[in-house]
């Protein structure tokens, strides 16, 4: 999903939302807010999530990985799936948070 589409989707969302709770005021706010929040959190995160854990079209997943190759978890990954271990050993420094760090690790030490 691009994310001029991701955008159009939260759109019409948060304006379906606004018209629900303008016509249902008995709802609080609080739990409103929420709902609409774990909704939009929803929409945002789902095709990351769908392509990186679920998704058998490898073609997707590789494209996917090409584009999100400027981040370090993703270049690192790219390259262990390529067979370049020695610049996946290389670039593993530039990992922010220590688990992932420790992870990547554990896959090019294995």
């Amino acid at each position: 999903m691009s994310n001029w589409l991701r955008w159009v989707v939260t759109l019409v969302i948060a304006i379906a939302a606004g018209t629900w709770y303008g016509l249902h005021p008995s709802v609080p706010p609080v739990v409103f807010y929420i709902g609409l929040f774990i909704v939009v959190f929803g929409v945002s995160i789902f095709p990351v999530v769908y392509l990186t854990y679920f998704s058998k079209n490898m073609n997707r997943v590789e494209k996917f990985m090409l584009r999100s190759s400027h981040k370090p978890y993703y270049a690192v990954t790219l390259d262990l799936i390529n067979g370049r271990i020695k610049e996946a050993e290389q670039r593993i420094a530039q990992i922010k948070h220590e688990q992932q760090r420790l992870a990547m690790q554990i896959s090019i030490d294995y």
